[in-house]
């Protein structure tokens, strides 16, 4: 088997857990207070939900998609920290409620599209989310032959920076995985002017900083059992 054969038939499989968009842990405390703090702006899009449930659930989602880069299908799959951090700014004695707001699917993906719409989340099938996305690891992967592992974390971060929404991660996995298949096929892409080069490199080390922090936290487990939503 050659080690493009390879390549493709690990491509779905070299993904970590901290590379499938969800929560593995508790976020810290610097992280509650970065990702989930609700500022005036925040509340006063909240405050207008009826009943604790919504305002809950609808905060809960605008934290998740801040600190994943995406929304969850279940809303309340979250940890107890988060919920617990959000109801106290919210006044919510009871955390427990947010399974409630989790049961109305449709109003869940109503506020996921409100939030999107009030923050300047892009969805990834953009147009110039993809494009720029895909130029950008074209011009990596020409290069230097790095890992699928690493061109995911860069990816990651690079749609994070530009708040696309991240898709599943096997849709980007697949994606990468492409890239890499053509870079190999075409001698050609080795051309790259040296300052396109230069700045696609040092692009991704900045990139990598603040997502290996944000990893090392989300896989960093709770010493304390979490109740049972």
């Amino acid at each position: 088997m050659t080690e493009q054969q390879a390549d493709r038939r690990f491509r779905d499989s070299f993904l970590t857990a901290e590379q499938q968009c969800r929560y593995t842990g508790d976020p810290d405390q610097a992280q509650l207070d970065r990702y989930f703090h609700l500022d005036t702006a925040a509340r006063d899009l909240v405050d207008v939900r009826r009943g604790e449930h919504n305002r809950l659930g609808f905060a809960v989602q605008l934290g998740t998609v801040r600190f994943l880069g995406t929304f969850l299908p279940d809303p309340a799959d979250v940890p107890w920290s988060v919920a617990a951090h959000v109801a106290e700014q919210l006044g919510i004695a009871d955390p427990g409620v947010l399974k409630k707001y989790a049961a109305r699917d449709g109003t869940n993906r109503l506020h996921a599209g409100e939030i999107q719409q009030a923050y300047g989340y892009r969805d990834f099938a953009h147009p110039t989310a993809q494009a720029d996305l895909l130029g950008w690891l074209r011009a990596r992967t020409a290069l230097a032959a790095e890992r699928p592992g690493v061109l995911f974390d860069l990816a990651t971060a690079r749609l994070l920076e530009a708040k696309v929404l991240l898709p599943g991660a096997t849709v980007l996995a697949r994606l990468i995985g492409s890239v890499r298949d053509q870079a190999a096929a075409d001698p050609a892409t080795a051309t790259l002017l040296p300052h396109v080069a230069w700045r696609t490199l040092t692009d991704g080390r900045r990139l990598l900083e603040p997502l290996r922090h944000r990893e090392r936290s989300r896989t960093r487990r709770s010493r304390l059992p979490r109740p049972r939503w």
